[in-house]
């Protein structure tokens, strides 16, 4: 089938944004069917191929300008999308973890892949320009690296997942408030069991849960399924995965009604498990 010069130039683009590797898995796995086969064809021409090629700026602006707007909106699956764009245009994990708008009053809370994590108000971040390097939030051991951050904007728990399947929540009054830049406390016990953190949300227990492995399933499931516990706990088993498949990012969904579309029935069966495994 011919095809125009505009989605040859979106295809490129895509590729550009997202990566080969990328492009070829989800090409296999969300956009395997005729109807979202068609849906990535048209998004291809129009968005990558229309909207993303216009002059006037770059693509790494233009990634940054998506980044702040998914976060100051809470467009959280756009969001992931947008992040892995801005990075392969140039923004390091170093530079861009996450983007989110606070009241100037908020708690924040940094989490990192090693289980910790540090609570500190946002008024000692002092205010700075956009073109700055900014100040330490916490202070990372060898190979750790920040995962995820949380504004504090309600009363609700904290939900750590690990890339093993294993997740928790836990109340927010049982992450003290610190001072920035300190090594912080043990937000999930990591074990070989658990193995690294891979995300820290704000949830409700009205929430839902879309776990994305690095195989590529997407996982469905609400929060209230996982009962309350202590912070410094390996939490219950969430997902039951394959051999050499881990957990890659956690998503929040905020059902609309109660007839939302429910997760994928072929899935393997959710597994919340009846205890915690506490530190010694």
């Amino acid at each position: 089938m011919a095809v125009s010069e505009t989605y040859e130039k979106g295809r490129e683009v895509r590729r550009q944004l997202l990566g080969d590797a990328y492009v070829e898995r989800v090409n296999q796995t969300a956009y395997n069917d005729p109807i979202m086969k068609k849906f990535i064809a048209g998004a291809t021409e129009t968005v990558f191929g229309a909207l993303w090629t216009r002059p006037g700026l770059d693509l790494k602006t233009r990634t940054l300008i998506c980044v702040v707007s998914d976060a100051a909106t809470a467009r959280t699956p756009e969001l992931a999308i947008h992040l892995r764009m801005a990075r392969r245009q140039g923004w390091s994990e170093d530079e861009l973890i996450d983007v989110q708008i606070t009241s100037g009053t908020n708690d924040i809370v940094l989490a990192t892949r090693h289980g910790l994590s540090i609570r500190f108000h946002e008024a000692d971040v002092r205010e700075m320009g956009r073109d700055t390097t900014g100040v330490k939030g916490i202070e990372l051991g060898a190979d750790d690296e920040v995962i995820g951050m949380v504004v504090i904007k309600r009363e609700a728990n904290l939900l750590v997942v690990t890339e093993k399947g294993m997740g928790k929540c836990s109340p927010i009054d049982e992450y003290r408030v610190q001072r920035r830049g300190g090594k912080g406390i043990i937000t999930v016990h990591r074990t070989e069991k658990t193995g690294d953190a891979v995300s820290i949300k704000e949830v409700l227990p009205d929430d839902e849960l879309m776990l994305i492995t690095k195989q590529g399933v997407a996982i469905r499931m609400p929060v209230k399924g996982i009962r309350v516990s202590g912070r410094n706990t390996q939490g219950v088993k969430l997902v039951n995965l394959d051999a050499n498949d881990l957990v890659m990012d956690v998503a929040r969904v905020v059902p609309e009604d109660e007839g939302d579309v429910a997760a994928d029935d072929s899935a393997e069966p959710v597994s919340v498990g009846p205890e915690d495994e506490d530190d010694e």
